[in-house]
């Protein structure tokens, strides 16, 4: 995860690939784009051929300085893996203790941070993350009915540890006979409870031009 603005990543696009294509042309597209020619259309020899409109520059800048913080970070992007996982190991030893299932990929080779939650039963994911975000001022999302957690550099194991605890307060409390008729609906609104009380706390992601770049 780059932590940038919505609306903006980074494309690499090998050089034997530089002769295909795009499937979308625009002003950009032109090798050069200031001769408003429309009889002709050279497309640029770089990766630019792909930026086919006009750039969300506000996003680009931001990404831009979300990759130095990263850079700048012990031990670089590697650095920055160790810790995210190492957030996310404790993740899992911790709902493994509440009972809970751990959906994502457990091999090695298929790991990353990111840690997705199955709840007990009766216990709607929507309405946790909800409570979590309301109550205890910790942002995670509810997807297909589990709980997504995704640690990164600006969490500690102090944050996992809150976490954990507030997940067994709230289950506790959800396991009450009360919230046995409790259902999730399947289109959530974000950052919003509707009348069935889904819940994502995840804005969405407009797209809003590309940006590609070639080595």
């Amino acid at each position: 995860w780059l932590r940038g603005p919505f609306g903006a990543a980074v494309g690499f696009v090998a050089p034997s690939l530089r002769g295909i294509t795009p499937s979308l042309v625009g002003f950009r597209s032109h090798a050069d784009m200031w001769a408003l020619d429309p009889s002709r259309l050279e497309l640029p020899a770089d990766a630019s051929r792909w930026e086919y409109g006009s750039l969300h520059f506000g996003a680009a800048l931001g990404l831009a300085e979300a990759i130095e913080e990263l850079n700048a970070w012990p031990a670089g992007a590697e650095g920055v893996w160790r810790h995210s996982r190492a957030l996310a190991d404790l993740i899992i030893h911790g709902a493994l203790d509440l009972g809970l299932e751990i959906i994502s990929p457990m091999a090695e080779a298929e790991r990353s941070a990111i840690v997705a939650l199955r709840l007990p039963e009766n216990v709607c994911a929507a309405q946790t993350a909800k409570a979590l975000l309301e109550q205890h001022g910790l942002l995670v999302s509810s997807r297909a009915g589990m709980l997504r957690v995704s640690p990164h550099v600006e969490n500690s194991a102090d944050d996992v540890d809150r976490l954990l605890a507030a997940l067994g307060e709230l289950f506790s409390e959800t396991r009450q006979p009360a919230c046995a008729a409790v259902t999730c609906t399947t289109k959530p609104t974000p950052f919003s409870a509707d009348s069935n009380g889904q819940f994502l706390p995840v804005m969405p992601m407009p797209r809003m031009g590309t940006w590609a770049y070639e080595a």
